[in-house]
Formats: structure tokens, C-alpha cells, sequence
């Protein structure tokens, strides 16, 4: 008969691995415990998640308080240290304490936490602090570096089989802050880099910056400038956007609501021209798209949007794949989109070249239907 073990969890990303390693001699119990996570809406979500691979992986789970005035509390002066330093050590004190105190409490006779298995989390530390929760009330630290043998690439391939939400902060106010500032700077440097670009040499007109913030949870991907953008260097001014805004309205969100929630950008960077015997701007080439293609990649990878929309074929070509619109309208897929996980909703092009609502509405009525739940769900 295998003992009964409590492993400590911090987010549901981390519990994979060590779910699975602990479950070959251990009768395993998760109990999520980690009282620092702000916004409310991130510690809302890593708790979401963590059922839901609790119920996947076959283990019972059990839930802390968020204490968020207590931990405060704890680390009163040390709001600026970076993270790695004492400011984290008694964070995991604090964890590990109340996860030893809960064992006692539960009748387990052993513990572990899942914060070994983060390559940024010393493991010689979390073991002390461990050792100390164990001895001071009465229960076994189970010592065990989840990372080691590849157990940290372990649970990223178990995170995706799941599509599980991978957060880029440890959790509290100020590893956001921290982190948030990094990736500021590396959208700053992304659009200089989109700036001076001159890989498409025959380009001969401005391109418009992308426009949204580091933090944001939504990525709008549209196909590329248009004539009116490169005027107002302003992404989805003109009459596509126009007509995008008033769908979003229809569910509620109005244009200035979405610019401030949303990073929006562009399959394309560049006005990809006119012929002069057409009326409407002329589609991105391939090679346009192959060239801008390391952009979406780096701002997909630096925001880490939670949400993706493309907007019109070919921002759905990018993120979803060789798929049809009448195919993927209407629906809502959990993709790696360049190894990041998030949600997907496609929309049609609001050209109005090309009214593809007015062909199908009820998959546009529906896609809006779902973007209303997403954005209503934080």
C-alpha cells in the first residue's frame, strides 16, 4: 500500500511532473496554497487550472486561503528586492509552513512542494525551509529536486497536452511589476526593430507600430496597414476597423475600451501597396509575410496574450494554420502558437471589400457570442 503524501502546489504548470513522478510511491494529495498571487483574476485562473489537472492526473486536491494582508505583512520592506532574494524565502516559509501545519491537521504523514521543479527557484533553500516546517510540526519533508532529469521540460510537455495557462511571473505584485518593465523594454526594442526594418526593400512607405502594452491579455492580429493606417499610423483606423470596432460594440466593448485592453498588431508591418488600376489595397506577399513573420513570433512570445484574435485569412493562416475561415469562424481552439498556449477565436475580415459577415452570419454572431464570454470571464 503506497503512504499518503501532500504535495504542495504553487500553479498547475508545476504540479504535472511531480503528480507524476511522486504517484509511482506515493498515494498522492494536492494542496494548492499560494496566498501571494496578484490580481485577484491570475490567482482566480492558476486555481482553475489546477482542478482541472488535479481531476486530469487523478489526485485529490485541497485549497488554502488566499491571504494575500498576511503575506504583506511578512514582507514589509522588501517590496524591492529583486526576485530570488529574501523577499522569496519567506514566501516559501510561509508556504511550506502552512502546508506542514495542514499535513499535521489531515493525518499525512509526508509533504513535498512542486517549487523545486522551476529552474528559478533555489532548491537548496526550499529544502531548509522545508526541514524546518517539518520538524515544527511534527510531519516528514519529503526532499526532492522535481527539475532534475529533465522534469521541468517533463511538465511543459504535460502542460501542453493539457493546454494548460503557463504565467510569466511567479505570482506576486511585485515579480509583476519586475517582469512587466522586461517586457517593456523588449516591445520598445521590438518596434524599433520594426522601424528600420529594410528586409523588403522594395517597400516605399511607412508601416504603422504595433499599439498596446506589455501586460495586456489580448492580441489582435490583423492582416496589415492599410492606406488610411499609414497616415494615422493608428492600427485599424480606417473602414476595416471601423467595422471591427462596431462589432465589438455589438457585445458591449466599445473601440477605446479594446485599445486599452488589447495589444494590436499586424501580420504584415508594412503597407504592402496599390496597383494603380485597383481601388483596394493589394494582399501581403509571401515574401512580406515570410519576413515579418520573427515579429508576430517575438510579440507573441513577449506578451503572452491569453486571448488571440485573427482577424481575416491570413492572421488565422498564422496562428491556427491552412484553415478556411467558414471552417474556424464561429469556433474556439486552444493552440501553441510559436510554443506559447492560449485561447483562439477567429474573426472574418471587416473589409469592405469582402462583407463576409453578410454571407455568414450566424458563425460571425456566434464568434462574437464567444469573444463576449471570454471577455466577460477576465
Amino acid at each position: 500500500m503506497k503512504k499518503p503524501i501532500l504535495l504542495h502546489i504553487c500553479c498547475a504548470p508545476d504540479a504535472t511532473h511531480p503528480i507524476e513522478k511522486l504517484s509511482r510511491e506515493f498515494d498522492v494529495s494536492g494542496y494548492f496554497y499560494n496566498p501571494n498571487i496578484q490580481p485577484f483574476s491570475e490567482y482566480s485562473k492558476r486555481v482553475r487550472d489546477t482542478e482541472y489537472t488535479a481531476s486530469s492526473l487523478g489526485v485529490s486536491l485541497y485549497k488554502g486561503d488566499y491571504d494575500v494582508k498576511r503575506w504583506s505583512t511578512l514582507t514589509t520592506g522588501l517590496e524591492r528586492e529583486l526576485e530570488g532574494g529574501e523577499r522569496c524565502t519567506i514566501c516559501y516559509r510561509m508556504r511550506l509552513e502552512r502546508t506542514a501545519r495542514f499535513a499535521r491537521d489531515m493525518g499525512f504523514p509526508w509533504f513535498t512542494t512542486t517549487l523545486t521543479i522551476s529552474p528559478h527557484k533555489p532548491s537548496h533553500i526550499i529544502f531548509r525551509e522545508g526541514r524546518e516546517a517539518a520538524v515544527k510540526y511534527g510531519v516528514n519533508f519529503f526532499e526532492v529536486d522535481f527539475k532534475k532529469g529533465d522534469g521541468f521540460k517533463r511538465s511543459v510537455e504535460i502542460s501542453k497536452r493539457l493546454g494548460l495557462y503557463r504565467q510569466d511571473y511567479c505570482g506576486c505584485i511585485h515579480s509583476l511589476e519586475q517582469r512587466l518593465a522586461i517586457k517593456e523594454e523588449k516591445l520598445a526594442a521590438l518596434r524599433h526593430d520594426v522601424q528600420t526594418c529594410d528586409r523588403c526593400d522594395f517597400t516605399k512607405e511607412g508601416r504603422v507600430l504595433p499599439s498596446g502594452a506589455a501586460k495586456s491579455r489580448i492580441m489582435i492580429i490583423g492582416q496589415a496597414p492599410g492606406k488610411h493606417e499609414i497616415v494615422t499610423l493608428k492600427p485599424f483606423s480606417g473602414a476595416a476597423g471601423r467595422r471591427l470596432f462596431d462589432w465589438f460594440a455589438q457585445i458591449g466593448v466599445e473601440e477605446d475600451a479594446i485599445r486599452n485592453l488589447a495589444y494590436i498588431t499586424a501580420t504584415v508591418k508594412c503597407y504592402p501597396g496599390r496597383l494603380p488600376q485597383r481601388k483596394t489595397d493589394n494582399c501581403p506577399s509571401s515574401i512580406q509575410i515570410r519576413h515579418c513573420t520573427p515579429f508576430l513570433e517575438r510579440e507573441i512570445k513577449i506578451v503572452r496574450p491569453q486571448l488571440l484574435i485573427p482577424v481575416g485569412r491570413l492572421a488565422v493562416h498564422q496562428v491556427i494554420g491552412p484553415a478556411r475561415l467558414s471552417e474556424v469562424v464561429g469556433g474556439r481552439f486552444r493552440r501553441s502558437v510559436f510554443d506559447h498556449f492560449c485561447t483562439i477565436v477567429p474573426l472574418p475580415h471587416p473589409s469592405g471589400a469582402n462583407p463576409w459577415s453578410f454571407k455568414n452570419p450566424e458563425r460571425l454572431h456566434r464568434a462574437l457570442s464567444l469573444l463576449k464570454e471570454e471577455l466577460a470571464g477576465g
